[in-house]
């Protein structure tokens, strides 16, 4: 497993629009780590999930990197020099939600404005794939029953009215932490139906949104490795973050 990293102290003076720092080194910040997942093709979808999780159908996705943990509220407000958080208390280390798709779009147009690598949400196609472990047939981030799930993911039904701190349960065999449950996530493509339209794995023009549910969100990063190729979690009523779930 590849992870890469890099630090957002560079980009904290500039995002605060405050002036350099002469004396004094900035602040540390947390960094964005990427683990990289080999390309393939996999089926896309669950025929016992919702109908706009139906028709499963093959997909394909090239190599890319993924975040291994949600952004968090620490890394957004080194980026944008604000905190969005609902949940701002949980502190630095919980995952940044009440973001917007265009909000996503700023921070990564922050952090491209730097020259550190192409980075880009990942498609609907690509998250599921990571999920999934690599595509495969699995459902609960890649853990394949509802008996792992505990383990796996902060969800409602155990009472969790709050976000924790990114990485605390058990990542999935890729090494992706809260692949399932904690909060919602944002991909870069449209919602599409029929669900199987190529529309649905594209990525898509900066002014498309993806439709999704009125709660939390986080966003998963990406950064490409080649070419181009969601989470239900904190909102979820009953132990169901499935692999499949659209509308994240």
């Amino acid at each position: 497993m590849k992870a890469l990293s890099f630090s957002l102290s560079a980009l904290a003076t500039l995002a605060l629009g405050a002036a350099p720092a002469l004396a004094a080194d900035p602040p540390a910040v947390p960094k964005l780590e990427f683990v990289r997942v080999p390309g393939g093709c996999f089926q896309m979808g669950s025929d016992a999930g919702e109908k706009h999780e139906r028709p499963v159908h093959k997909a394909c996705v090239g190599d890319f990197e993924l975040g291994k943990y949600e952004v968090t509220q620490g890394q957004w407000k080194a980026v944008m020099g604000t905190n969005p958080a609902y949940h701002a208390s949980c502190g630095d280390d919980c995952p940044v939600e009440m973001v917007s798709w265009n909000d996503a779009q700023e921070f990564i147009t922050a952090l491209n404005s730097r020259k550190i690598g192409v980075i880009r949400l990942p498609t609907e196609a690509e998250w599921e794939y990571a999920c999934r472990d690599g595509g495969k047939d699995q459902v609960y981030a890649g853990k394949g029953d509802a008996s792992s799930l505990d383990r796996l993911a902060w969800f409602k039904a155990r009472d969790i009215k709050i976000t924790h701190p990114v990485g605390r349960k058990e990542p999935n065999a890729l090494g992706l932490y809260d692949m399932s449950g904690n909060v919602w996530e944002w991909v870069q493509d449209t919602f599409a139906s029929p669900y199987r339209t190529s529309a649905c794995c594209a990525v898509a023009p900066s002014t498309a949104a993806k439709t999704t549910c009125a709660a939390p969100f986080a966003i998963a990063m990406m950064r490409r490795v080649r070419i181009g190729a969601l989470d239900c979690g904190w909102c979820a009523k009953s132990p169901s973050p499935e692999s499949s779930n659209r509308g994240r």
